[in-house]
């Protein structure tokens, strides 16, 4: 089964996503990352911790300010056929 990601019509900064959005997907750095919900506060920002899905790397941190873009998942598959 493939997955299409499907994203917004605008961006907006990460801490708005995350007010939004607990836990959902988006798209930074032509890449789809999740929310994992954690966060840290800085001096100057807050760090949300996010992983990028589809790979094997740790989860890494990026700031609240940092611009993002909301995405759905369409799920993509070869039609079933159910007998009635």
């Amino acid at each position: 089964m493939q997955v299409e990601w499907i994203p917004a019509s605008r961006s907006q900064t990460l801490d708005e996503f995350s007010a939004e959005h607990p836990y959902g997907c988006f798209l930074y750095d032509n890449s789809v990352y999740m929310y994992f919900g954690g966060k840290t506060a800085t001096h100057d920002d807050v760090q949300y911790v996010v992983k990028e899905l589809g790979k094997d790397v740790l989860p890494i941190t990026l700031l609240g300010s940092t611009m993002v873009t909301p995405v759905t998942m369409n799920l993509l598959g070869p039609t079933i056929a159910i007998p009635w």
